[in-house]
């Protein structure tokens, strides 16, 4: 899920496509991107980046199919949103991406989660809605942070 409610939680389109391709490559992963109608622009860009297909679920899902798509899966990336809250309400895999949302609060709450925050940037967990310092927060997560992460959380599946 790469679509954030504010814009200061996004991470950034080319290393999500990294991400995906990766995991489509080492793994043979189907990756889904989930959102709002508002977040299909954002998923298409991601898509049009990566080098193997994904599917773009923006706005073709009520609630009830949202939480369904979840459960669903094997393992969920998301920003600070809700999906890493619904995944850790069915035990799923969770690697959650912090940059302003202060994840001592608002962490998902599961045992089979990885929480990647840089603490050493000083606008993290800053808990602003508008980023005045260049989400420097954000892009001081690398596409290998995430990878080690899943590789931790899929070895203990």
């Amino acid at each position: 899920h790469a679509a954030p409610q504010y814009s200061n939680h996004r991470w950034i389109s080319e290393r999500f496509a990294e991400v995906a391709d990766k995991l489509i490559a080492k793994y043979k992963a189907k990756i889904i991107l989930s959102g709002d109608k508002k977040d299909k622009r954002l998923n298409d860009e991601i898509i049009s980046l990566m080098q193997y297909n994904a599917i773009n679920f923006a706005g073709k899902t009520n609630l009830k199919t949202f939480f369904a798509l979840i459960k669903k899966s094997d393992i969920v990336v998301s920003v600070d949103t809700s999906a890493i809250h619904i995944a850790a309400a069915f035990n799923k895999p969770i690697v959650a991406l912090f940059g302003a949302g202060d994840p001592e609060i608002w962490r998902p709450y599961s045992r089979d989660s990885a929480v990647i925050y840089k603490n050493e940037v000083k606008c993290t967990s800053c808990m602003m809605h508008h980023c005045d310092r260049d989400l420097g927060c954000m892009k001081s997560i690398k596409v290998e942070d995430v990878l080690e992460s899943v590789d931790v959380l899929i070895k203990n599946d």
